[in-house]
């Protein structure tokens, strides 16, 4: 799940941390692509309208189910 998505469906940058949980700077050190797992309580919350997209964690190492 890109950042950007995330930001523009929850309409800022502190929504969308509070959404996840976390700290404003925690989000900011994100970058462009959400944590798996925090990308997952997303999708959970917004009913799947957030979609938590493997291609974006091609590079990274997901975690084992």
């Amino acid at each position: 799940m890109k950042t950007k998505d995330a930001i523009t469906f929850y309409g800022s940058r502190k929504a969308m941390a509070d959404m996840a949980a976390v700290s404003r700077q925690a989000a900011a050190k994100w970058g462009r692509v959400i944590p798996w797992r925090t990308a997952g309580w997303l999708e959970y919350l917004s009913s799947g309208c957030l979609k938590r997209d493997p291609a974006c964690y091609t590079k990274y190492k997901r975690p084992k189910k």
